[in-house]
Order: structure tokens, then sequence, then C-alpha cells
């Protein structure tokens, strides 16, 4: 039997469905099929995203050994020239301390971005976390309506039994009646 193929209904004498293992087997079938994609997804963001911060961290390490880099070179030009050039060393200098605070600004953009990004994602999976909470509620609700069917079956059954018993007594009682007449 398939996922989409509905279990074998049993007919009653009244008309109505009745609920057989089947049906239980094929709804719970479906209920873990449907959970396990939920999960299946969640982990799949969870690893999407961890992914772009290991990408995003790699970049900004980059960016940072860039900057190191650059001003190591401006101070070693600095030393080379100072006798012949002190004005110029200050104005680059400067301009050095100015493009440093701009990139040091970017990159604190750029960390604002990912708190931001890392907190809508942590929401979005807070919130896919409380409706698999919420779809595990109403299993367990599906799962306490099917116990007191069941339950309710089984008296049924015991009252039928107690009934089949007592009109084979009668029968008897009565063939006995009969039995005697003839005689």
């Amino acid at each position: 039997m398939t996922m989409t193929d509905a279990p074998p209904m049993s007919p009653t004498a009244s008309g109505s469905r009745l609920v057989t293992v089947d049906d239980l087997r094929y709804e719970l079938q479906r209920e873990r099929a449907i959970t396990d994609a939920h999960f299946m997804r969640i982990t799949s963001h969870v690893e999407s995203l961890d992914q772009r911060l290991t990408n995003l961290s790699h970049d900004v390490n980059r960016r940072f050994a860039e900057a190191r880099e650059y001003t190591e070179q401006r101070f070693t030009e600095a030393r080379e020239h100072v006798d012949q050039r002190f004005e110029q060393i200050d104005q680059r200098f400067t301009e050095a301390r100015e493009h440093i605070d701009q990139r040091f600004a970017s990159v604190d953009t750029r960390f604002e971005q990912i708190d931001q990004r890392f907190t809508e994602a942590r929401e979005h999976v807070d919130q896919r976390f409380k409706q698999i909470d919420q779809r595990f509620t109403s299993v367990d609700a599906r799962f306490d309506r099917l116990e007191m069917r069941f339950d309710t079956l089984e008296e049924r059954l015991r009252f039928n039994k107690t009934l089949i018993v007592a009109s084979f007594s009668a029968v008897a009682s009565v063939a006995s009646v009969v039995v005697s007449l003839l005689k």
C-alpha cells in the first residue's frame, strides 16, 4: 500500500464507516511522513544558514587580513620616507586612518546585518518548532480520540456477545418447549 492509497474501509450495518487498524496505520504513516518532511526542511535550513555564516566568517577574516596588510605596507613606506616626506606621511596616515575607519564602519554594518539575519533565522526556526509541537499535540489528541473509540467498540462487542448468548438461550428454551409440546 502506498502513502497515497487509502486503506480499505469496513462498512457497518448502519452505513457509517468503521475505523480499522489499517486506517489507523495509514493515518500514522501519513503523519510520520509529514513530520519527517518538516524535520528534513528544518535541517536543510539550519545547514544552509551554517554554510552562509561560515562563508561570511571567511570573508570577514580575509578582509581583516587585507586591511592589516594594507596598514603594514603604509607604515613600512612611511618609515622609509620619514626624512624626505614628513608632511606627506602625516597626510597619508590621516588618509589611512579615514580609510580604516570606513572599513571598520562597513565591517560593523556587516556584523549588524549578520546579527539581524541570525535573529531572523532563529525566530524562523523557533516558529517552525512551535508548528511541529502543535502537530504533535494534534496527533496526541487524535490518539486519545482513537483510544476512546476502541473503548466504545470493546464495550459494544461485550454487549453484543451477551445478547447473542441470551438469544441462543432463548432459542434453546423455545426449542425445548416446542419439543415438549410435540411429544
